[in-house]
């Protein structure tokens, strides 16, 4: 197993370690025109991604009132009438717009109730005003930082994953090695075996021709023998064709009998004689299965090595790649601190 760490990868983890450009929250005052009204109030800018930003100021205003977006108005969002009891006790409106552009997302708001815009730095409650949006764009900042994060983590427990597949696989691999040697023992003895029986196969071939022969012979003999008793019995003029067996005279029943015998081993020799000749293929067929597996385990011998070692080589890349993952992982988490 190979790892691969592509280049799209380091990108995103070089991205999320520089994303946040500046965690440090300014605000400062800005007047916009927003539906055609002049609004005094105060913006800050963050370095993420815009629909993150729409969405978290949403959630935002949602906390003091309902959300409206104005007709014909992009990227403007307000609250007509606002609960803001610790900026007043009069409904405030609110009234927001956010813009982006290179990375970098602007928010703007201003705040006004009855009285005056909350959100002029004239007003005593100013600072409370900035104080907010700062504090948004801590949560935002927060927010963008635990999502690097959470992808760094799970590179990194990408990467664990990876590495203990490394060493499973080398588990197995060890694991094959010993099997592998073990084969070869049963192999060898196996092959000690089937030469043993190869020769003892041929010695009882030559046996069996022999017996074969001999047989066959005291068979034909036999035959002889109760073809002459026959003879005999013509000549003495005893009659004997066409009786049952049992009233067969006695040399005849002997002799048929002592013919039956020799049958019977002479078929014998030849059942075994085939018998033999079949072992002797198997034998044969054991032999060559036997050699290929010797041959393959020679092979996976020299192979299985080669493989350990490569795997020993990848866990140890594997490992570096996680302390470096894990660095990635410390040094991401390291900016929650720096959101001022």
């Amino acid at each position: 197993m190979k790892i691969f760490f592509t280049l799209s990868t380091s990108l995103l983890l070089l991205g999320a370690l520089f994303t946040a450009q500046a965690q440090t929250v300014t605000v400062k005052p800005a007047t916009e025109f927003i539906i055609s009204n002049e609004a005094k109030g105060v913006q800050t800018v963050l370095y993420i991604d815009e629909k993150y930003v729409t969405k978290g100021w949403k959630e935002f205003l949602k906390e003091y009132g309902k959300v409206e977006t104005p007709k014909g108005s992009k990227n403007v969002y307000t609250v007509s009438v606002g609960k803001m009891p610790n900026l007043s006790f009069a409904p405030i409106a609110i009234t927001s717009k956010i813009t982006s552009n290179d990375g970098a997302t602007t928010v703007f708001y201003s705040l006004k109730d009855d009285a005056a815009f909350i959100t002029d730095p004239a007003h005593s409650k100013y600072s409370s005003a900035v104080d907010l949006l700062h504090d948004f764009g801590v949560r935002m900042y927060r927010e963008q930082v635990n999502r690097e994060v959470e992808v760094a983590q799970k590179e990194l427990d990408k990467r664990i994953r990876t590495n203990e597949q490394l060493v499973r696989k080398g588990e197995g691999l060890q694991k094959d090695l010993e099997e592998n040697k073990k084969d070869k023992i049963s192999y060898d003895e196996q092959m000690v075996k089937n030469h043993n029986d190869s020769i003892q196969l041929v010695r009882d071939i030559i046996l069996n021709k022999d017996e074969q022969k001999q047989t066959a012979e005291a068979y034909t003999k036999q035959q002889t023998v109760m073809t002459s008793v026959k003879s005999s019995l013509d000549s003495a003029g005893v009659v004997y064709v066409g009786k049952k067996k049992k009233d067969m005279p006695v040399e005849i029943q002997a002799s048929e009998k002592e013919l039956k015998a020799r049958e019977k081993e002479r078929d014998k020799a030849i059942k075994t004689g085939e018998s033999l000749r079949k072992d002797q293929e198997k034998n044969g067929r054991q032999k060559t299965d036997l050699q290929n597996k010797l041959a393959k385990n020679a092979a996976d011998r020299e192979r299985i090595p080669k493989e350990i070692e490569a795997n020993l080589k990848e866990q140890k890349k594997a490992q570096e790649e996680i302390e470096k993952q894990k660095k990635v992982v410390e040094q991401v988490r390291a900016k929650l601190n720096d959101i001022k």
